[in-house]
């Protein structure tokens, strides 16, 4: 018996990120209603495949320098990602609380530094 062929990917949405050297003004930018603008971009490409798995890759680019971004500025979006998830009203409590604490966490570090003999914080979820 011939087995069944795989069914080739298709992709909804596509994307395109450019560094524009020099920079475009304000004015150009919202001429085309279609471009969004900003100094760096970080990208999660979300791919679903036929067989029911889950793909992310994840670009980034910063614009000023058109290098990718350090994992220091991606850490800086993940902390801001936590913030918005720990106050959602769709996310599960348990989610929004991982959230929130790290966030919580995160803000202290930023507000009172870290210990100059520490690592950095032990991220504690209470029960």
């Amino acid at each position: 018996m011939d087995e069944a062929p795989i069914p080739e990917q298709v992709y909804p949405l596509t994307y395109k990120l450019e560094v524009h050297n020099p920079p475009l003004t304000r004015t150009q930018v919202t001429e085309d209603r279609n471009r969004g603008a900003g100094d760096a971009a970080l990208l999660f490409s979300l791919v679903y495949p036929p067989d029911g798995s889950f793909k992310i890759l994840m670009v980034s680019v910063d614009g000023r320098t058109g290098d990718e971004l350090t994992d220091d500025e991606v850490f800086k979006v993940w902390a801001m990602a936590a913030s918005r998830l720990g106050k959602s009203e769709t996310l599960a409590p348990w989610k929004k609380e991982i959230a929130q604490t790290f966030f919580d966490t995160f803000a202290e570090i930023v507000r009172n530094g870290v210990p100059a003999d520490k690592d950095g914080p032990r991220i504690i979820i209470p029960r």
